[in-house]
C-alpha cells in the first residue's frame, strides 16, 4: 500500500521559492518561471541537481546555487558527471563531489 504524505513548506522556504522566481523572472511578464523556480528549489533540497538545456536558467547557475544548493547542469555535464561517479546511489547520496 502506497501512502503520501503533504509536506507543507515553511514560511522560509516559500520566501526562498519567491526570491528564486524574481530572479528567473527577470524583466519578463507572466507566470511561466513560477514552476521553475519551485523545481529548482525542491532540487537544492532533494535532490541536489536541476538538468536543464534551457539558456535563461543555465545563465543564473550561479546565483541559484547560492540560493538554493542546488547545481544546475546541462544533461551533457550531468553525464560527465555520472559516468566519473559510476554510480547514481552514490551521487545522489552526496559520495561524489559536484562539479
Amino acid at each position: 500500500m502506497n501512502h503520501t504524505v503533504d509536506v507543507n513548506l515553511t514560511e522560509g522556504e516559500k520566501e526562498k521559492i519567491k526570491y528564486l522566481n524574481k530572479i528567473m523572472k527577470g524583466n519578463s511578464n507572466g507566470y511561466k518561471h513560477d514552476s521553475d523556480a519551485l523545481h529548482v528549489f525542491q532540487a537544492g533540497k532533494f535532490l541536489g541537481y536541476f538538468i536543464t538545456v534551457d539558456k535563461r536558467i543555465l545563465k543564473l547557475r550561479s546565483d541559484l546555487n547560492r540560493i538554493s544548493g542546488a547545481t544546475v547542469v546541462k544533461p551533457s555535464e550531468w553525464m560527465r558527471i555520472y559516468n566519473e561517479c559510476n554510480d547514481l546511489h552514490h551521487i545522489m547520496n552526496g559520495h561524489c563531489t559536484r562539479s
